[in-house]
């Protein structure tokens, strides 16, 4: 598993454990839940790019730009 999908599952985590949750500020969670929008959108557009590279279904490359 690799870091980013280990930093997703644990803040996952966090934002879905009412108990967790109570460990932080309501600024601090909004953060989480923002930035774990944008690495599963990254995510998503790196496992296509990938894939295009490889020729695996996809029509043209995407950027991360395209996002």
């Amino acid at each position: 598993m690799g870091l980013k999908k280990k930093t997703i599952k644990a803040v996952n985590e966090v934002l879905h454990d009412p108990d967790k949750r109570k460990l932080y500020t309501e600024e601090e969670l909004k953060y989480m839940e923002i930035q774990i929008k944008l690495i599963e959108k990254w995510r998503s557009a790196e496992k296509k790019r990938r894939k295009a590279e490889k020729g695996f279904g996809y029509d043209a490359p995407q950027t991360l730009d395209d996002c």
